[in-house]
């Protein structure tokens, strides 16, 4: 966390203890005496009510949109288009080609546009596409549909979390990111919901239920688009819901976070630097691995579950219906431990509780063979799965200065994060039903090896902090040093 080592005279740094130099985002310490708790606690809560809601409610629909094709499968996609399972599994694979090409440029470019245009235009995009996948008549239509999808949406997650970055203080992140996680989730339960409902439309104005599905969901994303442009603020400083007290608080409170880092940004003709700064970071691809890792656990539970679901044996709509409770608990497990992460503000230890549940939930489903027992280990499951991703992205936003290094960093972590996606359309086989056992065997490995990396940048980092507090020791202080590079940059651990 940031702290001010720098402006101490050389002969006093034999003072500095690192491990005590984590003052709470917003406190004393950083305010130097205009700290007012009960404003900051007002202006807080007025920014959760609104920005929240609409960036939760712009994920959940993207997710919506993305993952809606894992309940028409199981509502007939599949037979209605005549598809192999190898052609199935390409075209969710095929998603995330496109997807990933565009995260670092879309990352880059957030930071030169504004926000609410940005995301407006996004989300107007893909919900004219996802209107359109329910007109689809053959594998080609929908390989076609999917890389548009891809194309599209790739540029929102880096844009939702740098928003988020923007806006909230460093020890306030990983709860805010949680709502995008959560939105996720709740994706996935609402799109039971949805499903179950409109599959019920099965053969009105002569179209199956799995096209009244995609064209529905694909008209009420279209919300989302006028919900930012109407709503979201592009400067905090100018917020619409904020009274004139709370704006020019809003505005010191950022002056003063940042104060000790007047140098992070670099002059518009240093942007390049910034940019390699991030590229030759080797916490950013210890993140990214790990960031991989978990989301072979995040993208195959949260596409695949109807069909694991459905593959003990359940009706179509009975499938939906019980997708719901497991989503919720995703939901609910992930905002306790966001928020107890953001408390004690520890990333590593939350990150390493987070990934037992996948690992006994896997273990779980591989070793039964009973519905109940299988049930049991996918609510497990569930408790970790949103989590990791959610928590490791916020680590990396917490340890990562300057924003275009931040914004490039997370371009790259998701980048390579996100290539699971083309992975797990390959390993959940429909022809590997009911068991999956490629598919969970798969992800079991993944969740071992990314709490390895996990620890592996929790040494990093540690490592990192006690370097610097011995060259501060003796006195080697950097002035020039930019970013999380300065001397005034403690990473989180």
């Amino acid at each position: 966390m940031a702290t001010s080592i720098s402006e101490k005279k050389s002969h006093e740094v034999e003072e500095i203890n690192i491990d005590h130099l984590e003052p709470v985002p917003g406190s004393v310490e950083q305010f130097d005496g205009n700290f007012n708790p009960q404003l900051e606690k007002k202006m807080l809560r007025k920014m959760d009510l609104v920005i929240l809601p609409i960036i939760g409610w712009v994920y959940l629909i993207a997710y919506l949109d993305r993952s809606n094709i894992g309940n028409a499968a199981s509502a007939g996609l599949i037979d209605d288009l005549g598809l192999s399972s190898t052609q199935y599994s390409a075209a969710i694979s095929l998603f995330y080609v496109t997807y990933i090409l565009v995260e670092v440029p879309c990352s880059i470019v957030f930071k030169k546009v504004k926000p609410a245009i940005m995301l407006a235009t996004l989300t107007l995009s893909w919900s004219l596409v996802g209107i359109f996948s329910g007109f689809v008549k053959s594998f080609g239509g929908l390989v076609v549909i999917r890389l548009l999808l891809g194309l599209i949406e790739g540029g929102l997650f880096p844009a939702l979390t740098l928003y988020l970055a923007s806006v909230y203080q460093r020890g306030e992140l990983a709860y805010r990111v949680s709502y995008l996680f959560t939105a996720a989730a709740l994706a996935g339960a609402i799109g039971g919901l949805l499903a179950y409902g409109l599959l019920k439309m099965d053969g009105l104005h002569g179209l199956k239920g799995w096209q009244w599905l995609f064209i529905i969901e694909g008209c009420i994303s279209v919300t989302g688009a006028i919900l930012v442009l109407s709503a979201l603020p592009n400067d905090m400083t100018k917020a619409w819901f904020l009274n004139e007290e709370e704006q020019a608080y809003y505005l010191k409170r950022k002056q003063m976070q940042e104060m000790s880092f007047i140098k992070d940004q670099a002059p518009p003709k240093e942007d390049s630097k910034d940019i390699k700064a991030a590229f030759k970071d080797p916490k950013v691809y210890l993140s990214s691995i790990s960031q991989f890792c978990a989301e072979i656990v995040f993208f195959g539970f949260s596409t695949f579950l109807p069909q694991i679901v459905k593959a003990m044996g359940y009706s179509i709509l009975k499938t939906q219906l019980l997708t719901i409770p497991i989503y919720v608990v995703g939901s609910i497990s992930f905002i306790i431990i966001a928020s107890a992460s953001d408390y004690f503000k520890k990333r590593l230890p939350f990150l390493l509780c987070a990934a037992c549940f996948p690992i006994i939930g896997y273990i779980i489903l591989l070793a039964s063979s009973g519905n109940a027992a299988k049930m049991g280990g996918v609510f497990i499951l569930t408790v970790g799965a949103f989590a990791g991703p959610g928590l490791n992205l916020s680590w990396l936003n917490n340890n990562t200065a300057g924003d275009l290094k931040r914004a490039t960093s997370v371009g790259i972590q998701l980048s390579i994060g996100n290539i699971s996606g083309v992975v797990i359309g390959q390993i959940y086989r429909s022809n590997d039903s009911p068991k999956y056992t490629l598919g969970h065997g798969f992800s079991l490995g993944c969740i071992i090896v990314a709490v390895f990396f996990y620890c592996a940048q929790g040494f990093y980092l540690r490592r990192e902090n006690n370097k610097k507090q011995a060259r501060l020791l003796k006195g080697d202080v950097r002035p020039d040093a930019r970013g999380d590079e300065s001397d005034d940059f403690i990473f989180y651990l």
